[in-house]
C-alpha cells in the first residue's frame, strides 16, 4: 500500500510526501511474516529541472524460532533532466 499527498510547498515547485507499507506471509514456511514500513519526501526544483529525494525504510522479518535484527534504510539523491 501506498498513499501519497503533493502541494506546492514552496517556490521551487511541487512537493511530494508519501508513506508505505506492505506485509507478507510465507505460506510454506510456518510463522513466516515480513515487513516494511516507509517514508519519503521529493522536491521538485523547476529552475533546474530537477527532484531533490529523501527516503526512509524499515524492514522487519519474523520467523519462529529465530528473531533477526531489522534492517533500516536512509536514501537520499538527486534526479536531473536534460
Amino acid at each position: 500500500m501506498k498513499v501519497g499527498y503533493k502541494f506546492k510547498g514552496s517556490d521551487m515547485g511541487q512537493t511530494r510526501l508519501f508513506v508505505d507499507w506492505s506485509q507478507n506471509e510465507d505460506r510454506d514456511a510456518a510463522d513466516e511474516t515480513s515487513e516494511y514500513v516507509g517514508a519519503g519526501i521529493v522536491q521538485i526544483v523547476e529552475p533546474l529541472g530537477a527532484e531533490v529525494y529523501g527516503m526512509y525504510r524499515n524492514f522487519s522479518l519474523d520467523v519462529a524460532g529465530n528473531d533477526p535484527d531489522d534492517v533500516s534504510i536512509l536514501m537520499g539523491g538527486i534526479r536531473v533532466s536534460f
